[in-house]
């Protein structure tokens, strides 16, 4: 399988959210099958609709041979490792997000890719 390009925002809204940020990073960067390649700063921003608290948030650019379900799939493994559970969204609680926006330059979720919280990253990002 050939090689990806993908760019995922990933954020937390409760407890230390900027260490549940940098631990989604680092753990994606544990993974054998992928490969760091630009990230930006961890910032905060409001939550969306303005009804929670607000987010630290970072966006990071990655380089997979891993499939889209794989990805996916263990993306949301660690979200619920972290704590992620049906309580949490009932309470609007968010230990951690992560979420695939790109893959390959198409946009996947085009809501996320014009708000602030992915788009200041975006923005920012740095290559490593």
């Amino acid at each position: 399988m050939e090689d990806s390009t993908i760019i995922l925002s990933i954020g937390s809204n409760c407890g230390d959210r900027e260490c549940h940020v940098k631990d989604a990073v680092a753990w994606l960067c544990s993974i054998e099958d992928i490969v760091l390649l630009r990230r930006s700063d961890i910032y905060e921003t409001s939550e969306l609709y303005g009804k929670g608290d607000p987010y630290m948030n970072a966006v990071v650019e990655i380089r997979t041979s891993l499939s889209f379900e794989l990805l996916q799939d263990a993306c949301k493994m660690f979200e619920i490792s972290s704590g992620r559970d049906l309580k949490c969204r009932e309470q609007g609680l968010v230990p951690i997000d992560i979420d695939i926006v790109m893959w390959n330059n198409e946009i996947l979720r085009p809501k996320d890719h014009t708000c602030d919280f992915f788009k200041i990253g975006f923005n920012s990002m740095k290559s490593l």
